[in-house]
């Protein structure tokens, strides 16, 4: 994704939990995603949350990783 792309991305993701909240049913993605825009400036985290999804199973279970298996998603570091 480029650049631009990405900034309007994150920007309707953004919009849309400051006008919405967490409503219920949010895609366990979505949440990672936007919590993932504190840790990772300027980067497509749809990605990373995506495989730390497929890596780990669930919000709850990529919470509760250790930092160590963490880091070896894709895209991520420290």
């Amino acid at each position: 994704m480029d650049n631009d792309k990405v900034s309007e991305h994150r920007r309707r993701i953004k919009d849309k939990f400051l006008a919405n909240g967490l409503p219920k049913g949010t895609p366990q993605r979505e949440i990672l995603e936007f919590l993932l825009f504190f840790a990772i400036s300027r980067k497509d985290t749809k990605a990373i949350a995506v495989d730390l999804l497929d890596k780990f199973g669930t919000l709850s279970n990529v919470c509760d990783a250790p930092i160590e298996e963490l880091k070896k998603g894709k895209g991520m570091g420290e």
